[in-house]
C-alpha cells in the first residue's frame, strides 16, 4: 500500500522506521513555520505603526513600506496553510 511508504501506520502494516522518523521531523518543521508565520504577523504589526508615525522622514517610511510589501508577499505566497 502505498501510504505505509510516506509514514503512516496502519493497523497490521508498519511503514519503515526511516518513514516514521522523517514523519516526525516534518511535523516539527510545520509546526515551527507556522509559529514563524506567527511571528512575521506580529513584526508586521510593529512595521505597521513605525510607518503611520507622524514625522519620520521619507528614507524611514519608504524602507518601512518597502519591509510591509515583503512581509505581505511571503505572507500571501506561503504553501502552508
Amino acid at each position: 500500500m502505498d501510504f505505509v511508504r510516506f509514514g503512516w501506520s496502519f493497523p497490521g502494516q508498519n511503514a519503515a522506521p526511516v518513514l516514521d522518523k522523517a514523519r516526525d521531523f516534518a511535523r516539527e518543521g510545520l509546526v515551527k513555520l507556522r509559529e514563524s508565520q506567527e511571528a512575521v504577523r506580529v513584526a508586521r504589526e510593529f512595521l505597521l505603526e513605525a510607518a503611520t508615525l507622524d514625522d519620520i522622514n521619507e528614507d524611514m517610511e519608504n524602507e518601512l513600506r518597502r519591509l510591509l510589501s515583503s512581509i505581505g508577499d511571503f505572507l500571501n505566497s506561503r504553501v502552508i496553510p
